[in-house]
């Protein structure tokens, strides 16, 4: 959103625009995602409405930010500056289909022929996106591609230590050595050892 300091915003008692508000709060240090995130209220006459707003680092100029701003206050920070990242999509679909497909050269005006014009464009880039992408991008491989993602889905402790046991349990089954009863016992000792944090997560899988 643009810095205007015609718009104001409700915030600690006062309008702000989102200039002064950012120059008067603290800002996160480090390499964070954001520099500052506060909740103001947008005022129009009698209603207000909770916004959002999360200063985010420009990329192209370092010494100077963004603002971007949400309604709904629920999301998290990474989540508004995630769903930002992807309008740059939509803007390059928009310009490719005014570009390439003609999407602003429709000289009608007729509502059912504006709407059947849009809905071919829409229709021409989807063959062309699906096309492009069977021909060169590797994402094809959809389905080998989840199962892979799938293989590598990280475990929890507790399901680590499990299979740690497992593997203590199967090593040991031909030793004629150690009984049933002293393997327990080994075993049993070994999860007294752990630290209690780690017996409460075995405890809760369990």
């Amino acid at each position: 959103m643009k810095r205007s300091k015609k718009v104001y915003y409700q915030f600690n008692g006062g309008l702000m625009d989102v200039k002064t508000i950012f120059n008067t709060q603290k800002k996160r240090r480090g390499r964070s995602r954001y520099l500052l995130s506060v909740l103001v209220e947008a005022v129009d006459g009698e209603t207000s409405v909770p916004v959002k707003l999360v200063y985010i680092r420009n990329r192209n100029k370092r010494n100077d930010y963004l603002v971007l701003a949400t309604t709904d206050t629920r999301l998290s920070e990474d989540e508004v500056i995630q769903l930002y990242g992807k309008r740059w999509s939509i803007e390059v679909y928009f310009k490719m289909c005014k570009q390439y497909l003609r999407l602003a050269k429709y000289q009608g005006l007729s509502y059912d022929g504006i709407f059947a014009h849009t809905a071919l464009v829409a229709i021409g880039y989807s063959i062309l996106a699906v096309q492009h992408r069977e021909q060169v991008d590797d994402r094809t491989l959809g389905e080998l591609f989840y199962l892979m993602v799938d293989e590598l889905t990280d475990i929890t402790f507790a399901e680590a230590i499990q299979q740690l046991i497992d593997l203590f349990k199967e090593a040991f089954k031909d030793e004629y050595i150690l009984c049933e009863e002293v393997l327990n016992t080994i075993i049993e000792q070994f999860l007294k050892k752990l630290p209690v944090s780690y017996q409460k997560h075995l405890i809760k899988a369990a």
